[in-house]
């Protein structure tokens, strides 16, 4: 695959063959992800490893990467998510020589719990082969993706104790790894250079793509950084763009959409739609599928649509050929890794400015190429107004954070300025110019300083203790902040809409659906599972014996059973609630003991709860 190597790119080869672990700060569409190819390439050629595993935070991410960038590489590619993407490459032990992987997943099978064995290990059944995962890990190139997203929030759960102590163990160990992303600002970079000073008594190297700018000084002040300032001169005048900016009510949302068709009519581009919560995305959707059916192609994408109605919206959101223009409306599964063509405007919920800049970064990714972004620029949208009585914004973001990005962006939008949401450069011949990381700087980021928890993971990651352990740990140590999941307070489930001749999947999370189950269920409502005589069904596969039971071609038949625990009444005493991560799996389990064999994962649901276009129809969402 021909890769352009871009200066920053060539920079963070050189550091990586001479330090082994680098961090690499570089805009939105700079081609990070494919970097990962040349950083395998030159592993291999130095002797460093054998083989790379890509990390990202999204399962969407996870998908896109497989099947659009690696796929095609050349090497022996592999992924690991929730999700079946491809059955023959599936790889949850990380057996090839490039893998893209969920976090979840390599942090299970970092912490000895490999994800291809985790029923029989919380079943007590077995410790689990995790050797073999962590001697694929202990061999290769750990590059973490996007890593705003996981380093710089508390409010998952023990996520960010369990990634930085992943990350000095890594250290510790000499396993080369890479950090990416274009959104970390200097305080949390501080952090992360902390903890790999643990692990290794050295600096951490940091190439950072721009000029001298407010966060290239606050970096280079900082002691335990090795920094190295790349200017990237093409990439510059690629996307110097001009980039527009405004501070909208809700109620003007169509009016600036009737403004946007207007001007742009008639050209292949596309408006983007980002909204915080899914309800939010459907009901915009809805809104605007009454209003421009005819004018415009809409789509709406977020995580509760299945696995084959998902792909089938990105594929067409990413279809260059089509003469429509295209309106995506999206929750944040659009706002980190994706490249839409030629999308040039935005309209968003706020959000705090990592996330903001990310999803900015969606447009114009072709920078001058795309030639409404060349002559006309990208135009940004913010919705400004939401409950203040509330203490996070739509019960996701911290609202301090949010109000301090809304307000420094006003103040600049007020001054006059252009803010330039995707380059990095200190624009001193231009006093009107800015760069976005003059507000991430200013944005106060959540703290996450080292915990005792976090001490201890690195103890249990040191050690050769199975999980058995950890668990100890966990129900000790964690109990309050680890709800549900294993990894993060939220827990999926898996749902399968079976019509008899084909399966589809969709992954939700668990105790929202199952709270709505029982809201409805209260009202004397169907519900939305399957049921038989009160009794949810779940559907499985029965092999043949021997066989890959993750191969399709292997399927003897499908198998549909009644489950070992969920019942109306087990939903009506909110039972689900009490579900810890290690004992989730038993709600897939069927109650017949003679189809102990079958491979049951999926709680089953009616047709009747989905629609292809919208989702997941859960008393209305």
């Amino acid at each position: 695959m021909d890769i352009k190597m871009r200066e920053g790119i060539k920079k963070l080869l050189d550091v990586f063959e001479d330090n082994r672990i680098a961090i690499l700060i570089a805009p939105t569409g700079y081609g990070k992800t494919l970097a990962s190819l040349k950083l395998l390439e030159r592993a291999v050629e130095k002797g460093l490893a054998s083989g790379l595993i890509h990390v990202t935070p999204l399962r969407s991410l996870v998908r896109n990467i497989y099947r659009d960038k690696f796929k095609k590489s050349g090497y022996r590619t592999g992924y690991q998510s929730l999700e079946l993407i491809d059955d023959r490459d599936k790889s949850p032990y990380y057996l090839r020589e490039l893998v893209v992987t969920t976090l979840d997943s390599f942090i299970m099978n970092l912490y000895r719990v490999p994800v291809a064995e985790y029923v029989k290990i919380f079943d007590e059944r077995s410790l689990g082969h995790y050797y073999v995962p962590l001697s694929s890990i202990y061999t290769s190139v750990v590059v973490f993706d996007e890593a705003h997203i996981y380093l710089g929030e508390l409010d998952e759960s023990i996520s960010v104790d369990m990634v930085r102590a992943s990350i000095a163990i890594l250290a510790r160990l000499g396993i080369p790894f890479v950090i990416e992303s274009a959104t970390i600002p200097s305080k949390l970079l501080e952090e992360i250079a902390s903890t790999i000073y643990r692990g290794t008594g050295k600096k951490a190297n940091v190439i950072y793509v721009g000029s001298n700018n407010i966060q290239a000084e606050k970096i280079r002040s900082i002691e335990k950084i090795e920094l190295d300032i790349v200017e990237d001169r093409e990439f510059e005048d690629e996307h110097m763009i001009e980039w527009e900016t405004r501070l909208i009510d809700e109620k003007d949302i169509f009016s600036i959409i009737d403004r946007e068709l207007e001007r742009i009519g008639g050209r292949n581009t596309s408006i983007l739609i980002i909204r915080n919560t899914v309800k939010k995305a459907i009901k915009t959707y809805k809104e605007l599928q009454n209003r421009y059916s005819i004018d415009a192609d809409i789509i709406l994408i977020h995580s509760r649509l299945s696995n084959r109605d998902r792909t089938k919206a990105e594929e067409w959101l990413f279809n260059k050929t089509s003469n429509k223009i295209k309106i995506g409306v999206a929750t944040q599964v659009l706002e980190a890794g994706v490249e839409p063509p030629y999308a040039s405007v935005l309209i968003t919920d706020p959000a705090p400015i990592e996330n903001m800049t990310q999803r900015i970064g969606r447009l114009c990714r072709e920078g001058r190429k795309n030639e409404i972004c060349r002559n006309e620029g990208a135009r940004i949208y913010i919705l400004k107004n939401y409950d203040i009585f509330r203490d996070r914004i739509d019960g996701i973001y911290d609202k301090e954070r949010v109000e301090e990005t809304l307000k420094l962006i006003e103040q600049h939008i007020n001054s006059n300025h252009i803010i330039d949401w995707r380059t990095t450069v200190g624009y001193r011949d231009n006093d009107r110019r800015i760069s976005f990381v003059n507000i991430l700087e200013k944005v106060e980021p959540i703290s996450s300083e080292i915990t005792s928890l976090e001490q201890i993971f690195e103890y249990y990651l040191q050690s050769d203790e199975a999980f058995d352990t950890l668990r100890d740990v966990i129900d000790n140590f964690a109990v309050s902040r680890l709800r549900k999941g294993f990894f993060r307070e939220e827990a999926i489930i898996n749902l399968a809409i079976y019509s008899g001749s084909t399966i589809d999947y969709l992954h939700v999370n668990a105790e929202w659906f199952f709270e709505k189950e029982r809201e409805m269920l209260e009202k004397s409502k169907a519900g939305c599972l399957e049921y038989e005589d009160d009794i949810a069904k779940v559907l499985g596969y029965l092999y043949n014996k021997g066989s890959n039971y993750n191969g399709i071609e292997n399927r003897v038949e499908i198998i549909v059973e009644k489950s070992s625990i969920v019942s109306k009444s087990w939903i009506k005493k909110q039972e689900y609630k009490y579900l810890r991560y290690d004992k989730l799996h038993k709600i897939y389990e069927p109650r017949s003991s003679n189809l102990a064999s079958a491979r049951f994962h999926s709680l089953l649901i009616r047709g009747d709860c989905y629609n292809q276009s919208i989702g997941l129809v859960h008393d209305n969402v």
